[in-house]
């Protein structure tokens, strides 16, 4: 069952700020990024716990083609997004995110 998906504003500047890192090292490399993201959050909709848990509660999902990670936090009625991260990121960054309260 296809999930609604929503993202933290951290995460959504996480997208973002790689989107346009990508971009400015080749033209249409950025475009190419969030499609891979997006490729990725239209697999989990469709199978939430298809990931393993990279702490209780939290998901991760690795992008295919670039080295960045998408942790998440299946819930009943929706995906929330916590962190759309390079893979060499401190996973303190999604973690401090994982324990806030999502809305």
């Amino acid at each position: 069952m296809a999930s609604k998906i929503r993202f933290l504003l951290a995460a959504q500047r996480d997208l973002e700020e790689a989107g346009l890192w990508y971009e400015a090292r080749s033209r249409g490399l950025g475009l190419e990024f969030i499609s891979a993201v997006e490729d990725r959050l239209a697999f989990i909709t469709d199978h939430p716990l298809a990931f393993s848990e990279a702490m209780p509660g939290v998901r991760r999902a690795l992008t295919k083609r670039f080295p960045y990670a998408v942790y998440y936090r299946p819930e009943t009625d929706r995906i929330v997004v916590l962190a759309v991260l390079h893979c060499s990121r401190s996973p303190h960054v999604w973690r401090r995110r994982a324990r806030r309260k999502s809305s």
